[in-house]
């Protein structure tokens, strides 16, 4: 099919299954150009074209609900787009070997958490305030002492932006709840989870007076104006209420060491109240986020092992942002593009021309826009931009026009550094510096640079929020280290994200989805030239279009490519005893490949048109099954010749156990007739000693044994006894000179 997601969803998915190999699908454009939806596409279709089964359906259930979550969480409307995705995001979607959805994991980066109580006029907070005010019920907002109305909270109100005519905050938090109940979380969780974000409108609610009398000399201090905003806050977030007002009002200072150590407050003015209260508000935001997926991980993520599972990694991360005012966010946010794109770079102009020569291939260079010098300025060590401001962040009372001051020093002459005292274009403002992007110049104001990298909450409120009574928010707010160790600032813990990310594409076979922001009027079927040939132009397109035109659609390795299609030859199949090399090129020759449309390298084959690849594909589905067919045959066949032995082997068995017995039963029975033998002959020998015995005196018996008794017979001398009474008898009327005594005779036992 042409160029569409589904294709190249669907060329990731065999692509992994094909070649055991993990792919990454890297999404990238503008804020608003579709980035989002666009991965939403992506994990539907190959929700829809992977394994099904109980165990299957339930995990791709769960994958496809954390977007509703994360959007509801992460997202927010912006000037330029409805649905702005306000953090970055890879999700890993795990398989087994068979293709079948097992799990996946989530990792986010930099979360705009200055959304939560500032942003600019027409924009929104994050969608989920919005949704939880439109979608609780009655009772719910009464628990959470709310009102329907996002007018009434001060962090809403700011941007008097409340609604959007894309977005349904009613029908999204019903998605939300349904979601959440699919990735387990407990109807406790929930509530806290809704407490968390009431909590914080109500914290944006709290405003500060001036005190008549200071608590302290020199020093214009506050107290709370209402302080029932901070008792609803206090309750939702189970903290004791007259902590987290002295917390707002005092900074704890500690003097000392060992036994001389001693603690006191010093109370706040009005703005470093206004700015604790911020960022108490912010940091419970950020921890919330980071919490839900960790829970959604522990959920999805498969428990095998790397080695025994495949990914497709889905990134979707912010797009390039040109504001009217552009802060630290967008600094991270545009330097994060920055990287892509050089991974872009690197991966399809860079390498794959270096290939060509490394190969010796014939080929006339194609000149490009290299970024890697922006990419060092901001994050070089130890001289780069991220490190400069780390370096201000450690001196005490730095302020951000020292840390610009800092960037004149060292940056004056780079060429793709400006600021109002180096550049003679005095469009920039003071307390501005510009960078000349792949994407376009961009002006950062430097105000809140220095707060927002050290990105922290100040002691005394992180030990109230320990010690809260909710098991949610104590999870969130562990106990408070007493380590002197200074935390890893913001801009450095990005720094380290992007290169671990870039790390992990970089292992993967990857897939490019380049999204073109047709219009800045959000609106469908209307092209502005002009704004969609600056983005093919800074997304480097034409240039990859030129080296794809002149290079070559696919390469492998020589040893790859045989291994795939010898069997289309009869020459290599089944066995090429040759090299690599060479059996490539009897493949090729037997095919009759034009000479244009192939080169051989050193080490691999380069094929130029995508058709030539289809041609060898589909000569390789055509052969594959007469292959199988043999190869069943010639199983079956052996199958059968084994099942075979085995029977004539059994039959052999069963022979000769056969005989064994036979024999055995043989011994036994001619043992029992010997005997049986000898048994008979020493009772008869027994019998005939007891009847001589009986009969020794008969001779000088008057009556000739007449009376004399019989000794008793036993079994099996019957017969005996009966022929020697007849031999008596006899012997007695012959001694008698009697004649026969035919009675006596009549009473002898039958011999017949």
């Amino acid at each position: 099919m042409p160029p569409h997601i589904y294709a190249l969803a669907d060329d990731s998915y065999r692509s992994m299954l094909q070649y055991k190999m993990n792919q990454c699908i890297i999404i990238s454009g503008e804020s608003g150009a579709g980035k989002t939806e666009a991965s939403k596409i992506i994990m539907q279709y190959v929700s829809f074209v992977s394994g099904s089964g109980k165990d299957i359906n339930r995990v791709k259930d769960q994958l496809l609900s954390s977007n509703p979550i994360l959007e509801a969480f992460g997202n927010a409307k912006t000037l330029r787009n409805d649905n702005s995705s306000r953090f970055g995001k890879y999700m890993e979607i795990q398989f087994d070997y068979a293709g079948n959805p097992i799990g996946g994991l989530i990792t986010v980066y930099l979360l705009e958490k200055s959304r939560v109580v500032t942003r600019a006029e027409g924009e929104r907070g994050f969608h989920i305030f919005y949704q939880l005010l439109a979608g609780a019920t009655d009772q719910q907002l009464k628990e959470l002492q709310l009102k329907k109305s996002p007018e009434a909270y001060k962090y809403l109100s700011t941007s008097k932006c409340y609604s959007v005519s894309t977005v349904n905050d009613q029908k999204d938090w019903n998605e939300v709840k349904t979601a959440m109940t699919t990735l387990g979380f407990s109807e406790a969780q929930q509530t806290t989870i809704r407490k968390t974000i009431a909590a914080i409108l109500h914290l944006g609610n709290v405003e500060f007076q001036a005190d008549t009398v200071p608590k302290a000399q020199g020093i214009d201090t506050v107290h709370v104006a209402n302080p029932d905003e901070v008792e609803a806050a206090a309750k939702l977030l189970g903290v004791n209420a007259e902590f987290l007002t002295a917390a707002l009002l005092f900074r704890s200072v500690s003097t000392g060491v060992g036994k001389r150590l001693s603690s006191y407050g010093i109370p706040l003015d009005h703005n470093s109240a206004i700015y604790v209260r911020d960022a108490l508000a912010k940091g419970l935001y950020e921890r919330l986020f980071l919490w839900l997926v960790s829970h959604i991980n522990t959920k999805i993520k498969s428990s095998l092992s790397t080695t025994e599972i495949l990914s497709i990694g889905l990134l979707d991360i912010y797009g390039f942002e040109i504001f009217q005012k552009n802060s630290f966010e967008q600094f991270c946010i545009n330097h994060c593009n920055e990287k892509l794109q050089q991974v872009f770079i690197e991966l399809t102009l860079k390498s794959e021309q270096e290939e060509y020569v490394r190969e010796g291939i014939e080929w006339t260079p194609v000149k490009y826009f290299d970024n890697k010098t922006i990419c060092e300025l901001i994050e070089k060590k130890p001289m780069g931009i991220i490190s400069l401001l780390d370096e201000s962040c450690l001196i005490a009372n730095s302020s951000d026009q020292a840390f610009l001051e800092k960037l004149d020093k060292y940056f004056a002459k780079h060429d793709h550094y400006e600021s109002f005292l180096t550049a003679k274009d005095k469009t920039i403002k003071s307390g501005e510096f510009r960078l000349k992007h792949y994407a376009g110049d961009v002006s950062y104001d430097v105000s809140g640079f220095i707060d927002k990298n050290k990105d922290t909450l100040w002691r005394d409120v992180l030990v109230v929020m320990s010690q809260s009574t909710d098991s949610l928010m104590s999870t969130l707010f562990p106990p408070v280290d007493d380590s002197k160790k200074r935390p890893e600032t913001a801009g450095s813990q990005f720094r380290t994200a992007m290169n671990s990310l870039i790390d992990t594409l970089l292992k993967c076979q990857p897939h490019y989805v380049r999204c073109i922001k047709p219009n800045d009027l959000k609106k469908s079927g209307n092209m502005d030239e002009e704004r969609t040939r600056h983005q093919i132009r800074y997304l480097g397109l034409v240039e990859n279009v030129r080296v794809r035109r002149a290079g070559f659609a696919n390469r492998q390795e020589y040893k790859r490519f045989l291994h795939r299609y010898k069997m289309t030859t009869p020459s290599t199949w089944p066995t090429w005893k040759g090299s690599d090399r060479s059996g490539v090129e009897e493949i090729i020759k037997h095919h009759k490949l034009p000479s244009d449309e192939f080169r051989l390298g050193k080490t691999k084959v380069f094929i130029k048109n995508p058709r030539t690849l289809f041609m060898f594909e589909e000569k390789r589905a055509e052969v594959l099954p007469k292959i199988m067919i043999k190869l069943q045959a010639t199983w079956r066949g052996y199958w059968q010749r084994m099942q075979y032995k085995k029977t004539r082997a059994a039959h052999n068995i069963q022979s000769a156990w056969r005989g064994y017995k036979s024999g055995i039963i043989y011994i036994k029975n001619q043992a029992a007739f010997l005997i049986q033998l000898k048994w008979r002959s020493y009772k008869a020998n027994k019998y005939m000693s007891s009847v001589i015995s009986s009969f020794q005196n008969v001779k000088s018996d008057p009556t000739l044994g007449k009376t004399t008794k019989w000794p008793p017979v036993t079994p099996g001398s019957a017969r005996a006894e009966g022929y020697l009474i007849l031999i008596w008898r006899k012997w007695r009327v012959n001694r008698s000179g009697l004649g026969v005594d035919t009675h006596s005779l009549a009473d002898l036992p039958s011999l017949g």
